[in-house]
């Protein structure tokens, strides 16, 4: 047996090996999916819920229902009537957003976070949070804060993300300052008094626009 034929040998053996002690765990698209749980009855009664709201209109019920039936949660999973509703829930929303509507703003940025209805993309959720941020939004000011607190989606910069922590928790997000506690102890003192700096400039110019 030459070098090369050994070489192939000591392969296909390995592979063996790896497949009699892993099964086929390196190759997921054998597997089949795990087929959904049969519905609950408290999946059951949100799924009659939320399609009751949703066709009254109801943003947020119509992305919850997408969800059930992208996942076969409380019904059979059906992608294109997720998809549909996706689609629907999309089109208000980016329609409120363009008209500045922070919750709208919000909502969107985490669709395009998650890749809900829409090509994940994480520059334009920052875009979109920082949007809601600036309009007041305490969940977007917490999301815009974690971005930069990791780098994504945005540069990381921890003075940029105690600044929008410190206004999430003042605005009531209830993990804000856990969150901003956690990170200020990999920050020099100098960078700490810099984001309450900015945090303050902050409430200071929207108080002010208020009173105009």
């Amino acid at each position: 047996m030459d070098r090369n034929q050994k070489s192939k040998w000591l392969l296909a053996v390995s592979v063996v090996v790896m497949l009699s002690i892993y099964g086929y765990r390196f190759f997921p698209h054998r597997e089949k999916p795990p087929a959904a749980p049969p519905p609950t009855e408290r999946q059951l009664a949100r799924f009659k819920q939320f399609k009751e709201q949703s066709e009254h209109g109801d943003v947020d019920s119509q992305l919850r229902l997408a969800w059930m039936y992208e996942h076969g949660r409380g019904v059979k999973a059906d992608a294109s009537e997720a998809a549909r509703l996706y689609g629907i829930a999309v089109t208000r929303l980016r329609a409120s957003a363009d008209r500045g509507v922070p919750e709208a703003q919000m909502k969107l940025g985490e669709m395009y976070q998650e890749g809900y209805g829409v090509g994940r993309d994480l520059s334009e959720a920052g875009d979109l949070y920082r949007k809601a941020a600036n309009g007041g939004n305490a969940d977007a000011q917490n999301n815009l804060a974690l971005m930069y607190n990791a780098g994504v989606g945005v540069p990381m910069d921890y003075v940029e993300a105690y600044k929008w922590y410190t206004l999430a928790a003042a605005n009531g997000n209830p993990e804000a300052a856990g969150s901003r506690s956690m990170m200020a102890r990999h920050m020099k003192p100098e960078q700490i008094s810099l984001g309450q700096k900015r945090a303050d400039e902050f409430t200071a110019k929207e108080a002010s626009r208020k009173n105009q």
